[in-house]
């Protein structure tokens, strides 16, 4: 489990935002492949002089890109629906949905070389604080919760997927083939003598591999 801040204005921690790498999926096959992180959140009104200053999470963006590369390979779907936080540790959760390609999915593939898939999600998140307006209706005094001010905090969150979990959960959602794990204990022989072995034994699958 992996997992980040955001903080108000005046420094207290309001929003908290866990990840586990091992619930990440890959879903929608060769016509629409999607990479999937869920993640939790949980919302904590911020704690001031006069009380507890209730806010909205009005809005949520959230890019994808790989560990070590500063540009980003995608934007998170847009399927959020505001949420309230009313009371401390309040508890909530989405699912992320990165669209890919065939090109991005290479691209990753390319970058763990065979081993996790070191992931960076970038977050920036619309705070929408609230104050309290009474209003006068009848003979009757009504308060009324209105957003004053909106504060966007930003933070990133690193998720590392172990090889296992991407090649058993992931690829077989991103259009990749299936795949079984080989290890191949270190000795004083080269690789070159290790191929020469590897290639009878593998000839069944219809694999080139040359020696």
């Amino acid at each position: 489990m992996v997992e980040t801040s955001l903080s108000s204005p005046g420094g207290h921690t309001v929003v908290n935002i866990q990840v586990d790498p091992t619930r990440a999926r890959g879903e929608g096959g060769p016509e629409y492949p999607r990479l999937v992180v869920p993640i939790d959140l949980t919302l904590t009104p911020e704690r001031g002089r006069t009380g507890e200053k209730f806010f909205f999470l009005l809005r949520v963006r959230h890019t994808l890109h790989p560990c070590g590369r500063a540009h980003k390979i995608a934007d998170a779907i847009d399927n959020f629906s505001p949420l309230k936080a009313h009371y401390a540790n309040y508890k909530s959760g989405c699912d992320l949905e990165f669209p890919l390609d065939a090109a991005r999915v290479r691209l990753l593939e390319e970058t763990r070389r065979g081993g996790d898939t070191s992931l960076g999600v970038r977050l920036r998140y619309d705070l929408g604080f609230c104050d309290d307006l009474v209003v006068q209706k009848g003979d009757k005094n009504e308060t009324l919760r209105i957003v004053t001010d909106v504060y966007s905090p930003s933070a990133e969150v690193r998720v590392d997927i172990p090889h296992s979990h991407w090649i058993s959960n992931m690829l077989p959602g991103l259009t990749q083939p299936e795949y079984f794990l080989l290890e191949i204990p270190k000795g004083d022989r080269v690789l070159e003598d290790a191929w020469r072995y590897l290639a009878p034994a593998l000839s069944p699958f219809r694999l080139d591999i040359p020696v």
